[in-house]
């Protein structure tokens, strides 16, 4: 895991390791978030203060306010087998993990790709025919909802404009589309 510096092209390796991946970074506290080898840490941009956060993770996403790092934990059912997904809280400035609430489901194969606004948490969910769709999150009421009715998949919410961004799988294109604020949806033209 590495950064690069735009402006001057200096890299800053943060991990070495070669399954380091999934780095998110929060301009508002400057620390990064990345998962090594299946575990989740946090640093500073210089590869400092590298802390374990939790072990066997994936997919950190931070709020908007930068002060709650969001991740998913695999969920074992009792015969052994990942059954779904736990969804951790981890608050920076307490150093306190809480868990969020558990996503399962009968055809469940995994769920990825995290995004967090205020009231939601974003995410895909892949299914044991192969099938995927984007799902929401309701903090406030415990609601778990699909949200976009194509094949579906990557959410990433973008706290600035409150629209989601995300890829269509319906034609196998992988095209982006978003979803306005409104409820419609628009495919991203480049």
């Amino acid at each position: 895991m590495s950064i690069v510096n735009t402006t001057n092209g200096i890299v800053r390796t943060i991990d070495p390791g070669p399954d380091s991946h999934t780095g998110k970074w929060s301009p508002l506290n400057n620390r990064i978030a990345y998962i090594s080898n299946s575990d989740l840490y946090l640093s500073e941009p210089n590869g400092t203060g590298k802390m374990l956060i939790m072990t066997s993770c994936a997919w950190p996403a931070w709020s908007p306010d930068g002060r709650y790092l969001f991740f998913l934990r695999p969920s074992q059912g009792s015969s052994g087998t990942r059954n779904g997904d736990t969804l951790y809280r981890f608050d920076s400035q307490t150093g306190m993990k809480s868990i969020f609430n558990y996503f399962l489901d009968e055809g469940y194969r995994y769920n990825s790709h995290l995004s967090i606004s205020e009231e939601k948490a974003y995410f895909s969910s892949v299914f044991s025919d192969v099938s995927a769709h984007v799902y929401d999150y309701h903090f406030d009421n415990y609601f778990i909802a699909r949200i976009v009715n194509s094949l579906s998949y990557s959410p990433d919410f973008d706290p600035v404009s409150g629209r989601l961004i995300y890829t269509n799988r319906e034609r196998g294109d992988g095209r982006l589309w978003i979803l306005e604020t409104n409820g419609s949806f628009r495919k991203l033209i480049y």
